[in-house]
């Protein structure tokens, strides 16, 4: 005959117990909410009097934070313990570039405070520094520089073995193991001869430099002989800057541009290759190292866009205007403000 097998109801304990494990699951689920919110907050690493626009060494290892006006000139800070290695004389030095194999920084010296953004030449000395110590290395050979002359982009090239100084009319490049003065060509053909090129940036590579001529295209110069090698034909640039600042910056990886003139409330994202205007942004985007991905600050955070495309792909909390740089590894942004130096996560 067929029986039924016993029910077995849970006894009163295990009811309990169950109730409880129920009535733990939102709060763990708030926790874990709670720890995953408070690591999206900034950590401070450090604080600088008048801190303003930090930038990274290659490995990422080291960090570069100038102040307002260069006021304090600037301070290199170990990025891993949080500490500060060493500091510049003060107004009388400005930070220029740091070498890829992280070894050395360029220095402008001047026997008076050198204005920001340093632009004029005359009387100023290039030094080169070992990024951690601050201990000079040697003085580059001096240049006749003009007050016309006027500084756009200082660079090393991709070995380390020279440093690239490009001025609104030369460029000149420099022996980093004798400090010898290599080569000083004009840039050739320039549509204005009086005014000379307006804004420069090199290619990952360092053998080509981007360049703006006030009246003319934006066009692509060989780094070693000043060489005007051909225009990007779409790309007229967005305004004529007379008296203006124009920013061109180069992604990392080689792929796009963007423009952008201090007179226009956007910039411009072009491919490098062809001249094709890719997106455009509400300000100048930051790109990350590997460059896939471009950061532009908003009242609430950063919105995070696909560099190539300008498709927006994010938004997370961080900086909510300029002054900030990205990790090498693009894994830390880290911030300049009120004095004092954060970290936040960037994903």
């Amino acid at each position: 005959m067929y029986r039924a097998a016993p029910v077995d109801f849970p006894s009163p304990m295990n009811r309990k117990r169950s109730f409880w494990l129920l009535a733990l699951i939102p709060i763990i689920g708030l926790i874990w909410a709670m720890k995953s919110a408070a690591s999206w907050r900034p950590q401070l690493i450090g604080t600088q009097a008048n801190a303003e626009c930090p930038w990274m060494s290659f490995d990422g290892h080291l960090m570069v934070v100038e102040t307002i006006n260069n006021v304090n000139g600037s301070q290199i800070w170990d990025v891993e313990t949080g500490q500060p290695l060493w500091r510049s004389r003060g107004s009388s030095d400005y930070s220029l570039a740091m070498s890829p194999d992280n070894h050395i920084l360029v220095l402008a010296h001047a026997a008076h405070p050198l204005d920001v953004p340093l632009q004029l030449l005359v009387g100023v000395q290039l030094e080169l520094h070992d990024q951690r110590t601050g201990h000079l290395i040697r003085r580059l050979e001096k240049c006749d520089f003009t007050p016309e002359d006027q500084l756009l982009t200082c660079s090393f090239s991709a070995k380390s073995d020279e440093v690239i100084l490009a001025t609104k009319f030369f460029v000149r490049r420099w022996s980093v193991a004798t400090g010898k003065l290599l080569v000083a060509h004009k840039w050739t053909p320039v549509k204005n001869q009086q005014l000379g090129l307006v804004t420069t940036d090199y290619d990952p590579d360092k053998e080509q430099v981007v360049a703006y001529e006030i009246g003319g295209p934006i066009s692509i110069f060989d780094a070693h002989t000043g060489r005007q090698l051909r225009h990007l034909a779409p790309c007229l640039a967005s305004t004529d800057p007379v008296g203006l600042d124009n920013f061109l910056w180069i992604s990392p990886d080689g792929y796009s541009f963007y423009e952008q003139s201090e007179g226009q409330p956007t910039s411009r994202v072009f491919r490098l290759s062809d001249g094709k205007l890719l997106w455009r942004a509400t300000n100048w985007p930051t790109f990350t190292d590997d460059g896939k991905l471009a950061y532009l600050p908003t009242n609430s955070g950063l919105d995070v866009f696909d560099a190539h495309t300008g498709r927006r792909l994010n938004h997370i909390p961080g900086p909510k205007e300029y002054g900030f740089a990205i990790s090498p590894d693009g894994n830390w942004i880290y911030e300049t403000r009120a004095d004092k130096i954060y970290r936040w996560r960037a994903r």
